[in-house]
Order: structure tokens, then sequence, then C-alpha cells
């Protein structure tokens, strides 16, 4: 359904929204409680293009550690469970930084742990969207190859901000 959006062969109907999630806090994992104060950081890729990159996301991670936020990186190298290589992580961002739960967590408890984040901070990637579905979590959704318009979750509840990376290395908020 999305790529038809994307490809402008079916446009979403207008009053599209995403459906809405709900966890209780009781059900966040126990070194995720005791972290305190978190803001998930989302770091797998599927496709070089979509890479985050530690130039980009080591300042994040200084700045979230700097306002006494602890990063949390999520992300499944096994998207399917199927044993094959499908996501990547790339090896210039600082994970010692902060909770390393790559490949530690169930879809389940990765909604749980974003809906409860202060912030989930990312590059376009399944787990930004899987964000966009929790109650109040607010997210900072970096975009950089195609528009905001083209990938943008349509939600009605927490807060969202666009961001889009161009080629020249600027940020455009909304592009």
């Amino acid at each position: 359904v999305g790529f038809a959006y994307y490809a402008h062969t079916t446009p979403p109907p207008a009053d599209a929204w995403l459906p809405v999630l709900d966890y209780p806090a009781s059900r966040l994992p126990p070194q995720v409680k005791r972290a305190g104060k978190y803001a998930v950081i989302p770091c797998g890729n599927t496709a070089d293009a979509r890479a985050p990159k530690g130039k980009h996301l080591n300042p994040i991670i200084k700045h979230l550690k700097d306002n006494g936020l602890t990063p949390v990186f999520l992300g499944k190298r096994d998207l399917l469970g199927d044993g094959k290589k499908t996501t990547n992580f790339p090896d210039d961002i600082h994970y010692s930084e902060g909770l390393d739960l790559r490949d530690q967590t169930s879809v389940k408890d990765a909604a749980v742990i974003l809906q409860h984040s202060q912030v989930v901070v990312g590059l376009d990637c399944g787990l930004l969207h899987l964000a966009a579905l929790m109650q109040s979590t607010r997210i900072i959704f970096g975009y950089n190859i195609t528009t905001v318009a083209h990938r943008e979750p349509k939600r009605d509840h927490g807060r969202t901000i666009n961001l889009a990376l161009f080629a020249d290395g600027a940020y455009r908020r909304g592009a």
C-alpha cells in the first residue's frame, strides 16, 4: 500500500490516519526502566542510501546525554526471522554511549520502548513508522531520499518534527 502511495498510483484517502497503540510503562524491559529518562535512536538500515551516519548521530547522542537522557539504540539484523542479514548497523555510531539493545527486542518490546521515550530521533526507517503509531511519542523524523510528503506518517496524536537532509548537508524543517 505504501508503495502505491509513493508511486502515486493510488493516493492515500484524505481521512486515512494511523491507528493508535498504547502500552503501559509497566511493560518496559528492566534495563530500560533502570535507564531513567531516555531517547530512542533507531540505527539500522536496509539500504546504504538510508544509512544513518555517525557524523550526524554522534553529536545528537552527545546532546541527549548532556541533557540527562540515555540514548537507547534499537534495530534488528534479521527482520524476517529467516536467518538472512537484512539490516545493517553503521560502525561509526557511538553505541557504547548509551543502552545498546540492537538485536535484543521483539517488535512489541520495541513499541513499548518507543512509546515511553522522551523522544525518538532517526532517519526514515520502520521503527520511526512504528513510533508514529504510539499514543504520545515525540519523533524527530529525518528524510534523505525522498520528500517528506511521500513518507510522512499521517497521525493525529503525538508530535512529529520532520527534517529533510539535503545533498549539500543542510537540514530543512518540514521540507
